[in-house]
């Protein structure tokens, strides 16, 4: 049986990859340490079955499996002897590496903990102080920073005692690098200059990675200029390491971006982008190409700046795309072990029954010689009575029946471990099945995602070309009314010309060509006002009177914008369980509702995508009330979807709750391109009010901590916690109490 499965799974892999060759070697290795595992787990020594535990549990850990590796590691830990000291710290190690690539911090605390216990009673200093450093990267991660800081603190102490500069310099840098957590940056810079002063005693850290923290706590309290010389610092530590060099010049340029000193900032990225081109780093190029189109977009050279920002979604979405194939590759490794550990521990199975029926048969051999000398001894003993005969043939069909009873309790036994096997193996095709559906299902979304993209560049088109249809429908009446004008002119000189002669005649068809004129003069300013109307519905008033005048609209920047978004929860499941037509009328109800409260409010409505709704305070024209009428106007759009809820709730109608986030900031506001004019707002401000949003919860208005400090005087708010955003760091939200 055993060299028929070896030889199954050999011919599986007759054309394998250099992967799969892995993995069939992977499985040779996990077969093994299974057979052994099973082999001794019901002897009663425990070291040994620890280790075997501990060998299997390795074999998952090598490939990325931490969950089932954590399975054995536990049941080795659980059969180790209290005198196997050294085990017993490999396999804590082990597990709170497990862990940690669970992502379960509490118990990678928990296990080193247990560590520090055993260090601490062994009085080993230098393995305590390397625990109270783990220790704290956990806290670190739970952002338990106040505890982090206490740890470093005793490693501080220790590292006193031992004289040791090099932990010391180290621990000083991760305090800086928790207070800048904390947004105490002068705390944190005083911790990083300790360091640099401890380590130009003793040298022994990384001159990139101090330099490069003293920049950025510079650089978070607002000392730019310091920032700047730290980050210089920092590119010569790099010295010939061109991935380095590429990272400090990125930050760099990140610095003189922040700035808005466009040139140096172009300068230091063109000079990220070419070293992280000719090391083919995909991350850092990534990083680079968005820079670049932030930096054009700064520069207003915004078809350059698309270029960029589509070359960042292209190496962005190929690095997503590699995570995928990886993840999908471990659990392709996850389903092969577990297959295979299933088949291994069927194999010991099938070799046990093998075993009892060798053993049954020899019972049966040893019987039936038995049988034999007894007969032998019986024709030698004539004489004997004849009751010991009949006792005799009466223990024989004893022994018969005895042994008849066993071989059908083997073959019940043997069936029961055929159906289970074949209830595992239905398992196993479930299973396949399901990951089957779960890729088609995966493909399905990303193609609803593309032709939702697609759908809106439809709408996008179909709103330009309106506004190029509405121009030409204004050059055609004007065109007509001059026509018109001059014709008309000229017959009333024909008319004065001829009026000596027809005066009478000629007076009554003035009369009716004037009343002509004046119809015709009427029709063109209806016609015109019409076309004004239809202009100021897609445009602000003062960005049409500019396009209208000039035809061109200039970009402006605007310091204090409050932008607003809205999104309806759930409306995927709410449109399929309506009609097109209801969908359509809940949307522009909502909507017009929406229109009406924001011009109350003095807000200007940017456009609506989907079932999202933005708005902005401040633009066109600006003004210092915009963070107040936003709040304002967020408070009466929730309480109309509120009462509108409970009139849909009355009714048996399905309703929509919504979210609703804002964000106060700086923003670049106008019109681009020639034609199909349409008016939009970009910056961070808008990424982050859309965060704010999605952020938020059903019925909250929920707002940044910019937007809070504009109103903290008028609304009571209640802070919820801090959000993190590229480039911004943690930033603070807030719901706002009617």
């Amino acid at each position: 049986m055993k060299y028929l499965f070896l030889f199954t799974i050999l011919f599986s892999f007759g054309k394998m990859t250099a992967q799969e060759t892995t993995l069939a070697a992977t499985a040779t290795q996990l077969r093994a340490a299974v057979g052994e595992f099973e082999k001794i787990r019901n002897q009663k020594t425990t070291t040994g079955k620890a280790k075997a535990a501990q060998k299997i549990a390795n074999i998952y850990g090598r490939e990325g499996l931490s969950a089932k590796a954590i399975e054995y590691y536990q049941i080795a830990l659980q059969n180790i002897e209290s005198e196997e000291e050294a085990l017993q710290i490999t396999l804590l190690n082990s597990l709170s590496k497990a862990f940690a690539e669970e992502q379960e911090m509490d118990s990678v605390l928990h296990y080193h903990q247990l560590l520090l216990q055993i260090f601490q009673k062994n009085k080993n200093h230098e393995k305590e102080l390397e625990r109270l450093q783990e220790i704290a990267k956990v806290q670190e991660r739970q952002l338990y920073f106040s505890k982090a800081i206490i740890t470093y603190q005793s490693i501080i102490e220790l590292a006193q005692t031992k004289n040791d500069i090099s932990e010391m310099v180290v621990a000083q840098n991760n305090l800086g690098y928790l207070y800048n957590h904390l947004k105490d940056f002068s705390s944190a810079i005083k911790k990083f200059r300790l360091a640099e002063e401890l380590d130009a005693t003793y040298p022994s850290m990384n001159k990139l990675t101090l330099y490069t923290n003293l920049a950025i706590a510079h650089l978070n309290n607002e000392q730019v200029p310091e920032a700047l010389e730290y980050l210089s610092l920092a590119k010569k530590a790099a010295k010939n390491n061109p991935l380095q060099i590429a990272q400090v010049a990125h930050l760099t340029a990140r610095v003189y971006l922040q700035e808005k000193d466009f040139y140096n900032a172009q300068q230091y990225n063109n000079e990220a982008i070419l070293i992280a081109r000719r090391l083919a780093d995909a991350d850092v190029l990534s990083q680079t190409y968005a820079t670049a189109a932030s930096i054009h977009q700064g520069l207003y050279e915004y078809e350059d700046a698309l270029s960029f920002y589509e070359r960042h979604l292209n190496i962005r979405d190929s690095l997503l795309l590699e995570e995928k194939l990886r993840e999908q590759s471990l659990l392709q490794m996850q389903f092969l072990l577990e297959k295979t550990e299933k088949e291994m521990r069927l194999l010991l199975v099938n070799e046990s029954m093998s075993e009892l029926t060798i053993q049954q048969l020899e019972l049966e051999r040893n019987n039936l010689q038995l049988a034999s000398d007894k007969y032998e001894l019986e024709a030698a003993q004539q004489e004997a009575s004849l009751s010991i005969l009949q006792k005799e043939k009466a223990i024989r069909e004893a022994a018969f029946q005895n042994k008849e009873l066993a071989a059908l309790q083997a073959q019940q036994q043997l069936r029961l471990t055929q159906q289970q096997l074949e209830a595992e193996q239905k398992d196993r095709n479930i299973a396949d099945l399901k990951q089957r559906e779960s890729l088609q299902e995966l493909q399905l979304q990303q193609q609803a995602a593309v032709e939702k993209e697609r759908l809106q560049e439809i709408e996008l088109l179909n709103q330009q070309q309106a506004i190029s249809d509405l121009e030409l429908t204004q050059q055609a009446t004007f065109r007509k009314a001059a026509y018109i004008t001059g014709l008309l002119m000229s017959l009333l000189l024909l008319l004065v010309i001829a009026s000596y002669l027809f005066s009478r005649r000629t007076n009554r068809r003035l009369a009716a060509q004037k009343a002509e004129i004046e119809k015709s003069r009427i029709e063109t300013e209806m016609e015109k006002a019409k076309s004004d109307a239809l202009l100021l519905n897609i445009l602000p008033s003062e960005t049409a009177k500019e396009l209208k005048e000039t035809g061109l609209a200039t970009p402006r920047q605007y310091d204090q914008v409050s932008v607003l978004f809205t999104d309806f929860v759930n409306f995927t499941n709410f449109a399929e369980n309506i009609s097109a037509e209801d969908l359509i009328e809940e949307l522009n109800a909502c909507f017009i509702a929406f229109d009406e409260i924001i011009e109350a409010h003095g807000l200007e409505k940017i456009k609506t995508i989907g079932d999202a709704y933005m708005c902005a305070g401040g633009i066109p024209v600006a003004n210092e009330s915009n963070a107040l009428d936003a709040v304002r106007a967020g408070l009466a759009m929730q309480k109309f979807i509120q009462l509108r809820g409970e009139k849909q709730a009355a009714a048996n109608l399905p309703f929509c709750k919504m979210r609703l986030g804002i964000h106060t900031g700086p923003v670049i506001a106008g019109v681009v391109g020639k034609k199909k004019f349409a008016y939009d707002i970009w910056g961070d401000t808008v990424n982050l009010a859309s965060r704010m949003e999605s952020s938020g919860e059903t019925g909250q208005v929920n707002i940044s901590e910019a937007t809070y400090d504009l109103v903290k005087e008028k609304y009571t708010c209640e802070f919820r916690g801090e959000l993190a955003a590229k480039n911004k760091g943690k930033v603070g939200m807030y719901f706002v109490r009617p």
